[in-house]
């Protein structure tokens, strides 16, 4: 083999590594910016037993989470679109339970580091009331599913039953 194959075959190895690193610095590039607006949907109580008890969906993610779908179910099959719907048809008498609420409609956006507090009670609600508030909406047959994207269409889907948001795509 003389030295110009030799030089012609190290040449085209040396080709190959640079094109296979930047093959996979591409790669890393592309992982980063999609980690760097993940959305991180969380369902919880807040301030339970207490007259500011609410139920809230926070992003503690670092990007906007935008909303797909809200399936709410209990064991009994009856599905619900909005958790409000919920409440008002399987909940007890609510004229001892004064509750504020706010709709999760589908494209909403909930920005990073946000929340929204789903249902909570208002000042003056009685302990009979905010007991049957609180246990309405944990019911161990209670399912609420939230699909929500990314800005990168990469879809996830956030369960009470559940503390880590699933990625369905």
């Amino acid at each position: 083999m003389n030295t110009g194959n030799l030089t012609s075959a190290v040449a085209i190895i040396v080709s190959l590594g640079t094109l296979l690193v930047f093959v996979y610095q591409t790669n890393l590039i592309r992982k980063q910016q999609y980690m760097s607006v993940y959305p991180y949907l969380d369902l919880g109580n807040y301030n339970s037993g207490t007259k500011s008890y609410r139920y809230v969906l926070k992003n503690n993610g670092i990007g906007p989470a935008i909303l797909k779908s809200v399936r709410i179910q209990r064991g009994n099959g009856k599905v619900y679109q909005d958790l409000i719907d919920y409440v008002e048809a399987e909940g007890p008498n609510w004229d001892s339970a004064p509750y504020y609420h706010a709709n999760l409609s589908l494209g909403r956006l909930i920005p990073a580091n946000e929340e929204v507090s789903i249902i909570g009670a208002w000042e003056d609600i009685d302990s009979t009331g905010l007991r049957a508030l609180y246990q309405s909406l944990n019911y161990e047959d209670l399912l609420i599913e939230i699909e929500y994207e990314s800005i990168y269409e990469e879809r996830w889907k956030a369960s009470n039953q559940s503390g880590i948001p699933e990625k369905i795509n």
